[in-house]
C-alpha cells in the first residue's frame, strides 16, 4: 500500500474498499469490502549516540524523496 503521506505518531491512513467483507453484502453474492483502516504508532527515542547520528544523517541524505 503506498503512503506518501508524512507520518506522524497517531495518523490515520483509510484504504477505500480493501478492509473486511461486509456480511450482508456476502450474502446477496455481492463481494463488497469496507475499509482498511491503518493506525501508525510511532516512537521516537529520547537519545542518539553520535554513531547512530551518523548512520541516520547518511540514510537520509541517501534518500529518494521524490
Amino acid at each position: 500500500i503506498p503512503c506518501p503521506e508524512v507520518i506522524s505518531p497517531g495518523y490515520r491512513k483509510v484504504v477505500p474498499g480493501e478492509g473486511m467483507p461486509i456480511a450482508t453484502a456476502h450474502r446477496g453474492g455481492d463481494e463488497r469490502r469496507g475499509d482498511l483502516v491503518l493506525r501508525f504508532r510511532v516512537k521516537f527515542p529520547k537519545y542518539l549516540a553520535e554513531p547512530q547520528k551518523a548512520v541516520l544523517a547518511k540514510a537520509l541524505a541517501d534518500a529518494d524523496y521524490t
